[in-house]
């Protein structure tokens, strides 16, 4: 099964790639350079890469919506 890479949560590309270390193996993109953790094998760092990438769109999410009701809440 393949896994898929999420967007960057930076700038949105998908242009993605794995960058192989002696050891390490992480998620780079190639617009922005946002670099995900160093992890054993490609799952991992496919696995990070997205979780991180979850996170801030949540974070995101959560920050809009309480600005939204800041906005509205000063207006009334």
């Amino acid at each position: 099964m393949k896994q898929l890479l999420e967007d960057c949560p930076f700038c949105a590309s998908q242009q993605l790639h794995i960058v192989q270390g002696l050891l390490s193996q992480r998620v780079v993109c190639r617009v922005c350079n946002a670099q995900g953790s160093r992890q054993k094998d490609a799952l991992q760092a496919v696995n990070a890469w997205n979780r991180v990438s979850h996170e801030l769109t949540l974070a995101r999410r959560i920050e809009t919506r309480q600005m939204v009701r800041e906005l509205v809440a000063a207006r009334y």
